[in-house]
């Protein structure tokens, strides 16, 4: 092999790399891959005045149901506020949702979170836009029964 021919596939790997490189920089800026190592943060629970809770049970198995509930009791707020921050982050897909968790602070707008029953039985998804974060089952299940909230089981 010519040193020219050497010197060429080179530039030409180095600049494949750069490419590459750049590609997977801007999708990671705007959001187009997920962050595995991202968590929610809806912040510090003392700005939430209250929850307002929509699970929408869409298979008829016995004991499940739909319910919404309101609750301003701060103790619950930071059950389910923590249970909420505790996620990890995970792959967006186009599973239907099964309910909204909606925290409405003092100041500034009301922020919906989906919950989606998810892909394991140990865990249930919330998406926040265009972010996915997995969640303990039981730590959920737990937080919105404190509110009188129950959560949809998988079929």
């Amino acid at each position: 092999m010519t040193n020219k021919l050497k010197r060429g596939i080179k530039i030409a790997s180095v600049a494949i790399g750069l490419i590459l490189s750049a590609a997977l920089f801007v999708a990671f800026s705007i959001g187009l891959l997920p962050k595995f190592w991202d968590t929610p943060s809806y912040g510090d629970v003392s700005p939430i005045v209250s929850i307002e809770i929509e699970t929408i049970d869409r298979t008829p198995i016995t004991g499940s149901k739909s319910t919404f509930v309101t609750t301003s009791d701060p103790a619950v707020i930071a059950k389910i506020v923590g249970t909420l921050n505790s996620g990890t982050g995970i792959a967006d897909c186009r599973c239907l949702w099964s309910g909204y968790v909606r925290l409405t602070p003092k100041t500034g707008p009301v922020i919906e979170i989906q919950l989606v029953l998810g892909h394991g039985e140990s865990t249930y998804d919330i998406r926040d836009g265009r972010d996915r974060y997995s969640i303990e089952r039981d730590a959920l299940v737990s937080a919105l029964k404190a509110a009188g909230a129950t959560l949809p089981v998988m079929p």
